[in-house]
């Protein structure tokens, strides 16, 4: 699916949810509906710090949601992106919107190329991040655990 669809959807789905709930249970509502997205979905408040992924965000970077939402935009970089990251946010906090090329770092440090459309201020001053991994550099995939001989 495309990310510029399923932004389109993400937004539409947050735009419902502030309707339909209380502030004290937007926050709340928004991660429990943003993990079950079966795409990979950031949310971002203003400052760029992480409140909100989908499961399949979390597991293509390794992060717990509560480890996740420790996190900022920029602690998501790779290296490679660095010396880019204030610069995007900014342009990106400015037009709204952005669609891209871009490099993630997992937990463990693998560099994930992805393409991304994204959309700021959609409700309640959240961002949000659509992204996919790109289909010339597949997912990292985890190595099993042999069980040890007893």
């Amino acid at each position: 699916m495309r990310p510029e669809k399923v932004l389109q959807e993400v937004v539409s789905e947050l735009q419902s949810l502030k309707q339909s709930t209380t502030s004290s249970e937007f926050r709340a509502a928004v991660q429990k509906t943003i993990a079950q997205v079966p795409a990979c979905v950031f949310i971002a408040e203003p400052n760029g710090q992480l409140v909100a992924a989908s499961a399949v965000a979390l597991a293509l970077v390794g992060h717990t949601p509560v480890t996740l939402r420790q996190l900022s935009i920029s602690d998501l970089a790779a290296d490679v992106e660095q010396p880019h990251v204030d610069h995007l946010w900014d342009a990106f906090r400015r037009t709204r919107r952005q669609t891209g090329d871009y490099r993630l770092r997992a937990a463990d440090g693998t560099s994930i190329l992805t393409q991304y459309a994204a959309a700021a201020n959609v409700v309640a001053d959240l961002s949000v991040s659509v992204l996919v991994v790109s289909p010339t550099e597949p997912a990292p995939i985890k190595k099993r655990r042999r069980p040890k001989d007893s």
